[in-house]
């Protein structure tokens, strides 16, 4: 199947995505020891934990504070098998959409439905929920709410990215060698698959001659033929067509 320009573009993003998300996932399953650059106790252990010290970096720099949680609590280790899950999910959509685009491009749906619910709700929880009075705080809010806030940083373009990408690969365009050709998208317009019923012509006889002639008058070959040369541009003594045998 030959795919236009955009929908190649958008099957290279989702490769790109499917390996992004599929890391993601096993990194906050897996929970690796990552190296901690930011001289804070406790040491970080995991990915969350890292985060956290990540804000709390960045809270030491603007303030004399010396002191800020980095521990990370129950019920965020219980959501981390739920979001393996929906990282897995996501993943497995990218993938099976990069196969093939234009048949399962309804797949991206669930992906963009999650980037932008998962962006806006951690914005908003980060502004409006994790505000606090507390002296450990910068701004207003608390440094270990920090990774709420990544949340918002990482997702929220991706899922931008993700609708520009989505939009641009609309089915039923134009093959990439008709564009190049320089055909019209309005005579081609007849031309695209799907406009009208697929016409089954079924005649039985004796005479193969006389049967082909009656299943082309049946199917309609020559109108469709004529349809297909007014979308290429080119005089009836210049369109050439190759009919294979079945």
């Amino acid at each position: 199947m030959e795919y236009i320009r955009e929908e190649k573009q958008l099957a290279w993003l989702l490769r790109v995505y499917t390996v992004l998300f599929a890391i993601g996932g096993f990194l906050f399953m897996l929970f690796p020891q990552i190296p901690h650059f930011f001289e804070l106790k406790p040491v970080p252990e995991g990915i969350i934990e890292t985060l956290k010290a990540i804000g709390g970096a960045l809270f030491k720099l603007v303030s004399s504070g010396d002191h800020w949680n980095v521990e990370v609590t129950i019920p965020e280790r219980f959501w981390v098998f739920s979001f393996f899950s929906m990282m897995m999910t996501i993943t497995a959509c990218c993938f099976i959409t990069s196969l093939d685009v234009r048949k399962h491009r309804k797949l991206v749906i669930p992906v963009l439905v999650e980037k932008s619910f998962g962006s806006s709700a951690a914005l908003l929880w980060f502004l409006f929920v994790c505000q606090s009075t507390e002296s450990v705080c910068w701004a207003g809010w608390r440094i270990e709410y920090f990774p709420w806030f990544l949340v918002f940083l990482s997702d929220f373009p991706l899922f931008v990215l993700l609708l520009i990408f989505y939009l641009r690969a609309h089915t039923g365009a134009i093959p990439e060698s008709y564009v190049t050709g320089g055909v019209d998208k309005q005579n081609y317009k007849p031309m695209l698959v799907g406009e009208e019923e697929t016409t089954v012509s079924i005649v039985k006889g004796e005479d193969k001659l006389r049967t082909l002639d009656q299943v082309v008058t049946d199917s309609r070959l020559f109108e469709m033929l004529e349809k297909y040369r007014e979308g290429s541009g080119k005089e009836k003594a210049d369109f050439k067509i190759v009919i294979k045998p079945n």
